[in-house]
């Protein structure tokens, strides 16, 4: 009797474990099946509202489209804007440049990089008066007054370049054109330009008168050699004539005999 009581427990027990698993993959199921749904329908929604900005955006162009095409430009009326601009411009910079103008006459200075008119001959003079280096370096390289004179004082290379480095200066203002004072700074300066302008045009006509010297020596040389060739000549032909009247002779002694 005890045993068959126990056997319907044993029993009772598996059906009760085997109910409660099935209860539990009931649920898992459930669970798993809700979540697909949730993920699906978050899915949908997404491509449902992908596709709601989609239709808005291109709503939105087509409105823009059709608005641009709407508005028809009055082009009369932005051409005779714009001219009108424009010559309003003009006017006001026509009438800002006539007050300059007005205002450079009666009050003029020199712009920088407008030519001023100098004294070359007072510009050379002093520095070449005042230097103590070119004065040094005329001697050492013995250099002559004539060299100067026809090389530098009158050399229209040097003359329009010597102009032009002195024209800066007088343009700043640091300078005057009559070379009654220099500052010592602006001096320095001077000195040491045509100091090297002296030096490159001794030693350029160094060059050419070395170079002349050069071609004289082989003109010389030359006419040397001429000259020898010709006496040679020479000689040649009186003994040559030499020997053709002795041969004279000789046939006339023959015929004789």
């Amino acid at each position: 009797m005890d045993e068959t009581k126990e056997e319907n427990q044993k029993q009772i027990n598996k059906q009760n474990y085997q109910n409660e698993q099935e209860t539990q993959q009931i649920v898992q199921n459930k669970q798993t099946d809700i979540k697909d749904i949730q993920n699906q329908n978050q899915n949908d929604q997404f491509q449902d509202n992908i596709s709601i900005q989609l239709q808005n955006e291109d709503q939105q162009n087509e409105n823009e489209n059709e608005s641009d095409y709407n508005v028809k430009p009055n082009f009369e009326q932005e051409t005779a804007r714009l001219i009108e601009k424009f010559y309003t411009k003009e006017k006001k910079t026509l009438r800002s440049q006539k007050y300059q103008q007005q205002f450079e006459i009666n009050n003029y200075k020199p712009e920088p990089g407008y030519y001023q008119k100098l004294d070359m001959e007072k510009a050379i003079q002093y520095v070449f008066r005042n230097s103590h280096k070119i004065k040094q370096k005329i001697k050492q390289l013995k250099i002559t007054d004539k060299f100067l004179e026809d090389n530098v004082y009158l050399n229209k290379h040097f003359l329009l370049v010597y102009d032009g480095f002195l024209q800066q200066f007088l343009n700043e203002g640091v300078l005057q054109g009559d070379f009654r004072t220099v500052a010592p700074k602006i001096f320095v300066k001077i000195e040491k330009f045509v100091l090297e302008q002296l030096v490159q045009i001794w030693q350029e006509q160094s060059n050419i008168d070395e170079y002349n010297d050069q071609i004289t020596e082989i003109n010389q040389l030359f006419k040397e050699r001429l000259g020898k060739l010709e006496e040679d000549i020479e000689i040649s032909i009186k003994k040559q004539i030499q020997f053709q009247n002795e041969l004279k002779l000789m046939s006339n002694s023959e015929q004789i005999e």
